[in-house]
This record gives C-alpha cells, sequence and structure tokens, in this order.
C-alpha cells in the first residue's frame, strides 16, 4: 500500500468515526467496562460531533510535502 492510499484510508476511518459517533462510543464503553470491571461506567460524547456541526477531518499535510 502507497502511502497516499495509507493517508486516504486514515483519512476515511475518521469521518466514519465521526459520522458514526455513537456506534465508536459503544465499542469504547464496553472496552473500558472490560478493563475496569466498572458495569456502571458511563461514556459521556459531547461538542461538535453531538450537535452536528462539527468539520469533517482534513487530509493532514506533510510539512515537507510538495
Amino acid at each position: 500500500m502507497k502511502g497516499v492510499e495509507i493517508a486516504k484510508s486514515l483519512w476515511e476511518r475518521k469521518v466514519r468515526a465521526f459520522r458514526n459517533y455513537r456506534e465508536v462510543a459503544k465499542k469504547l464503553k464496553k472496552v473500558a467496562v472490560e478493563i475496569t470491571r466498572d458495569e456502571n461506567l458511563r461514556v459521556i460524547v459531547f461538542g461538535s460531533v453531538v450537535r452536528g456541526d462539527y468539520t469533517p477531518p482534513q487530509r493532514s499535510r506533510h510539512p515537507y510535502s510538495q
């Protein structure tokens, strides 16, 4: 896989995470409960992703790229 393909794949993954933040939070909670063994653990999601006005992650540029 070329560097450009890797970068595109990572960018697409970030966008999916923002769009599906509830599923991401559920997975995060499941792992956190397994680690802490605290069934009452709560995951709180806040900010622009919840309001729906988030800015999709920008494709990053390496500082030395042309």
